[in-house]
C-alpha cells in the first residue's frame, strides 16, 4: 500500500499534499466525481491509511478518520489484491507472475 505524494499526484486530487486520509480515500475509490478505475498495483508504506481507528493492523492501528467503518485492507482482499505487509509475507511469494499486465489475481495465490 502506498502513501506518498509521489503516487497521490497521479491519482488524488487534494489542495493539501499532507491529508493522507483523502488521499488514500482517492487512492482506491477514484477522485470525487471521476470514473477512475483502482490502481492494478499499490506499494509502499502506509497500512494505517486503510484502517479506520480503532482497528488493529500489522503496523499498528488504523488512523484514517474519513473511513468511517471501512477496512480497505479487507476491501482489498475482498477484490482479489494481493497484500503483503511484512518482508516474509513477500519473501513467500516466491513465484507471482500478478504483476503482468495479463495476469488474473489467481496468478498470484
Amino acid at each position: 500500500m502506498a502513501i506518498s505524494e509521489s503516487l497521490g499526484v497521479f491519482l488524488a486530487e487534494v489542495p493539501n499534499r499532507n491529508d493522507w486520509d483523502a488521499i488514500t480515500l482517492q487512492i482506491w475509490d477514484g477522485r470525487p466525481g471521476s470514473k477512475d478505475q483502482r490502481p492494478h498495483v499499490i506499494m509502499g508504506g502506509g497500512e494505517r491509511q486503510f484502517l479506520p481507528p480503532g482497528v488493529q493492523g500489522v503496523h499498528g492501528e488504523g488512523e484514517n478518520k474519513l473511513l468511517g467503518s471501512r477496512n480497505l485492507i479487507s476491501e482489498a482482499l475482498e477484490s482479489d489484491y494481493v497484500v503483503l505487509r511484512t518482508r516474509e509475507e513477500a519473501a513467500s511469494r516466491t513465484r507471482c507472475s500478478c504483476w503482468l499486465p495479463t495476469a488474473t489475481p489467481a496468478a498470484c495465490r
